[in-house]
């Protein structure tokens, strides 16, 4: 019984993506229903059985792209947060797979129109960086608490160098990280010992 259901979740994840890949290269101001019809091969019609309209369209193809983007980059972190600085350049080829995406994420956030119903999913999304932080805060041998800064730091760094492509600045920024982390896992260690 399960399995319409199941293909009817695939089938609308598919048509989520085409249109994130079609609000992505249009952008917020630029996209319209006809696109979106257009990259899903569906009439408008068609697209309204899955969406109410236009603008939960916008939102829910906004939502995907930022849970696929927030996850891709936090699983990133829990692996590679310390050797970030080892090879910038594979970091940043990493995260330029998804700037387009941030960025109509960014426009989104910023409406008028969207931003509230965006903003409140963020709330949602922040479970991905506790969960990341756990993973990380395991392998250095930190708490969660002391690490979350670093964390959300991180992130920022990433949102900041989608907006302004400044890779001096992210340069600076990653070099921080592991400085921050070793004076976390010092003062961490400096408590145990007293």
């Amino acid at each position: 019984m399960r399995e319409p259901f199941e293909k009817e979740e695939q089938q609308r994840d598919i048509i989520v993506r085409q249109c994130l890949e079609c609000l992505a290269e249009k952008g917020l101001e630029n996209v319209s229903t006809r696109d979106f019809s257009d990259v899903t091969g569906m009439t408008a019609s068609s697209l309204y059985y899955w969406f109410k309209n236009k603008d939960e369209i916008v939102i829910e193809t906004t939502k995907y792209g930022l849970g696929l983007v927030v996850s891709d980059l936090l699983d990133y972190a829990a692996k590679n947060l310390m050797d970030v600085t080892l090879n910038y350049e594979i970091f940043l080829e990493f995260i330029s797979k998804y700037s387009s995406i941030l960025r109509v994420v960014l426009q989104v956030a910023c409406s008028p129109q969207y931003g509230d119903r965006v903003k409140s999913y963020v709330n949602d999304i922040s479970s991905l960086y506790s969960i990341a932080t756990e993973k990380i805060a395991k392998n250095l041998n930190v708490t969660c608490d002391g690490l979350r800064p670093i964390v959300d730091f991180y992130v920022s760094a990433i949102v900041d160098y989608t907006i302004w492509d400044d890779e001096e600045k992210i340069k600076r920024e990653l070099k921080t990280i592991p400085i921050m982390i070793s004076k976390l896992e010092r003062s961490e260690s400096n408590k145990c010992n007293k």
